[in-house]
């Protein structure tokens, strides 16, 4: 008789193949590590493998580097307490430092790396990676600027895809715009997805030459940027992020800052360093009070969810159905797909006085969402 299936069996043998994984990369590192004739050697397991030149040269890279440059995230690997993206993640993050550096950003990521997503993993390798190399970070970022690209690739079945590589407040200011555009015109009966709608207001701009659409109207992007004292400053170069990318280099936050055309200040508690709130009666929020909230979750609060908060519904925790009363404290950005989740699938959470929520599943499962991802999970 088959065995009671539960989402924790299933993500059970989800962990199951990380451990699998990490037994294989370690294993092909001593095969050809080994071997006397490494070429035909490794021919030889990408055949038996049946995969391409280029992956195989993939899976020797990350061996080899989770061998030399990142054990420890081989043993998690192995455990089971991340998944081969989130390793594949971290290899990418660090294979351009030395091993002293990678295993610095190793030692700080891996901690919590078990709770985070790839997108949370990889904005929190970043933050480190700025923070304890802030020139390499700067001098790398204006080599990939270099890269910057703008290209079309045909797709099967009648589509094509077009792919802008750019710096991060340049994508985040395109994708705000189209975002904004596409909420600020949208009629009731528009039965086209948000991403749909995205799709055909973008093609319509760009083969318009920005003219865009009927109806189409200029907006302006709401670019979320949250800067330390010491940065705006110049006394140090890490620390400064934007909502819906994560870390930024603090030049860039400078120069934005020294563009945005209005200021949000948040006062902060010394302590726990989570926004001060507020409360209010009735149910509609002023601008300023959105944008306090915006400003102080930056993302939807559910689980491993990296939407950003600007595009978010703010959720009441308490419905205002039965308290009738705004409380900024008692409040959360919630996507829409996960604000409808929690309203009627009986997903619930609470806010504890740090700012990091506690949710809880509708089988009864337990879900930690920390105000900052990278936080000591024992402090």
């Amino acid at each position: 008789m088959r065995k009671e299936l539960t989402p924790q069996s299933v993500a059970g043998k989800y962990r199951l193949i990380a451990t699998v994984t990490a037994d294989f990369l370690q294993d092909l590192r001593e095969l050809l590590s080994t071997s006397s004739d490494f070429d035909s050697d490794r021919e030889e397991t990408r055949v038996e493998m049946t995969v391409s030149s280029a992956r195989i040269r993939h899976f020797i890279a990350l061996a080899e580097a989770l061998h030399v440059k990142l054990p420890c995230t081989q043993e998690a690997l192995a455990s089971g307490g991340i998944d081969l993206a989130k390793a594949q993640m971290l290899h990418t993050l660090t294979k351009p430092l030395d091993p002293e550096l990678a295993g610095l950003v190793e030692e700080k990521v891996l901690p919590t790396a078990h709770e985070l997503s790839n997108s949370e993993m990889r904005a929190l390798g970043e933050r480190y990676i700025q923070e304890l190399d802030p020139h390499g970070a700067q001098e790398r970022h204006e080599r990939r600027k270099k890269d910057r690209s703008f290209t079309v690739t045909s797709k099967p079945d009648g589509m094509g895809e077009l792919r802008l590589y750019s710096t991060a407040p340049e994508v985040q200011a395109a994708y705000q715009a189209i975002d904004q555009q596409v909420r600020n015109t949208r009629t009731t009966d528009d039965d086209r997805t948000q991403d749909q709608a995205r799709a055909d207001l973008a093609a319509a701009v760009l083969a318009a030459g920005g003219a865009g659409s009927e109806g189409f109207g200029p907006v302006d992007p709401k670019i979320v940027i949250t800067i330390p004292k010491d940065v705006i400053e110049g006394k140090q170069e890490h620390g400064a992020e934007m909502q819906g990318h994560g870390a930024i280099l603090g030049s860039m936050a400078r120069q934005m800052a020294a563009t945005a055309p209005t200021w949000l200040r948040m006062i902060t508690d010394p302590i726990t360093g989570v926004g001060i709130d507020f409360s209010r009666k009735g149910y509609r929020l002023s601008q300023a009070e959105r944008d306090f909230l915006i400003t102080r979750h930056k993302t939807c609060r559910f689980p491993n969810c990296q939407a950003p908060a600007v595009t978010s519904d703010l959720d009441h925790r308490e419905q205002y159905q039965r308290c009738k009363v705004t409380r900024g404290w008692d409040m959360a950005p919630l996507c829409r797909r996960h604000h409808i989740l929690k309203e009627e699938h009986g997903w619930g959470y609470e806010i504890l006085p740090n700012g990091d929520l506690a949710w809880t599943s509708p089988s009864g499962a337990k879900f930690l969402v920390r105000m900052d991802p990278g936080a000591d999970p024992d402090g």
